[in-house]
């Protein structure tokens, strides 16, 4: 199958390893521009690109691909069959959406509808919730709105943090993006259950109050 990958941060630099390990035809990469970092503010790249490098994929690296139409153009050249997306970091604009013929696929860091749009885990964890997991769902225009392909479930033990939890679901996220193209709608997420959008925790709110009972 021949992909167009979408994906910034560390976090989706599994899927890709995982889809390219698996023989798929990885056609392009897109990530974030590169961006100054660390105390020194030097201009580094994101970790999917120095991912792609290493495997001799071209990428691409639009500032916003929703007003970037001579990239949209160059990525609709490329013919991909499928577009999957880990963690972009942009929203993708209908034109986009409409391109590959088997549609664009997001992968997700928590068990949709209850935490829709960024901070899937750490809201997660901050509610409370027994459980998380990821799911492989079709993008269309709305915010996480689409159906989803397939979910694996995954247990919130105690003494888990944001980012030992963000270990196992990146894990689990290139397994299941590994096994999911080929296999039928499994649920639609729509009305089912309770549906949040994840909004930036306010500082307050993030800090941890040691001195109130457990």
């Amino acid at each position: 199958m021949k992909i167009l990958y979408w994906g910034t941060p560390d976090y989706a630099v599994p899927t890709l390893l995982a889809l390219h390990t698996a023989g798929h035809e990885i056609v392009g990469v897109v990530t974030q521009p590169d961006r100054r970092r660390g105390r020194g503010k030097q201009l580094l790249p994101s970790a999917v690109k120095v991912c792609a490098q290493s495997l001799g994929l071209s990428v691409y690296t639009p500032e916003r691909i929703k007003i970037d139409t001579d990239c949209q153009n160059e990525l609709a050249n490329l013919k991909p069959d499928i577009s999957v997306v880990v963690a972009f970091g942009q929203i993708l604009p209908k034109s986009v959406l409409e391109q590959p013929p088997l549609g664009c696929w997001n992968g997700h860091g928590s068990l949709l509808p209850r935490w829709r749009g960024a901070g899937p885990i750490q809201w997660a964890l901050l509610e409370g919730d027994s459980e998380t997991g990821v799911g492989i769902m079709a993008m269309e225009e709305g915010l996480d709105t689409g159906p989803v392909l397939l979910e694996q479930r995954i247990p919130i033990c105690l003494c888990q943090n944001a980012e030992t939890r963000r270990n196992g679901i990146k894990s689990a996220h290139s397994k299941a993006h590994g096994r999911s193209y080929g296999l039928n709608f499994q649920s639609r997420n729509g009305k089912r259950g309770r549906t949040f959008n994840s909004v930036k925790c306010s500082e307050s709110r993030a800090k941890v109050q040691l001195r109130q009972d457990a």
